[in-house]
C-alpha cells in the first residue's frame, strides 16, 4: 500500500474524515505553491470541524424523531 491511501486509512480510523475528503485538493494546493502548510493545516482543521458538527446536529434530528426536515429556506 503507497503512503497516500495509508494515510487515508489511518485519518479514516481515528475519524478524521474532514481531513481525507480534502486531502487531495489540499496537497494539490501545496505542490502548486497556492498555500502553505500551515494555511493547509487550517483549512483541513476548519473543514474537520464543519464536519463534526454536521454529524452532532444529523444525529440530534434522527434522536428527536421529527416526521420530516423542514429548513429556513423550505
Amino acid at each position: 500500500m503507497d503512503n497516500y491511501n495509508l494515510l487515508i486509512e489511518k485519518l479514516n480510523s481515528i475519524s478524521l474524515d474532514g481531513f481525507s475528503a480534502i486531502l487531495p485538493n489540499i496537497i494539490e494546493q501545496i505542490n502548486n505553491k497556492d498555500i502553505n502548510f500551515y494555511e493547509a493545516l487550517n483549512i483541513m482543521v476548519d473543514n474537520q470541524i464543519k464536519v463534526k458538527k454536521d454529524k452532532v446536529y444529523a444525529a440530534g434530528i434522527k434522536v428527536s424523531h421529527f416526521p420530516f426536515i423542514k429548513t429556513l429556506n423550505d
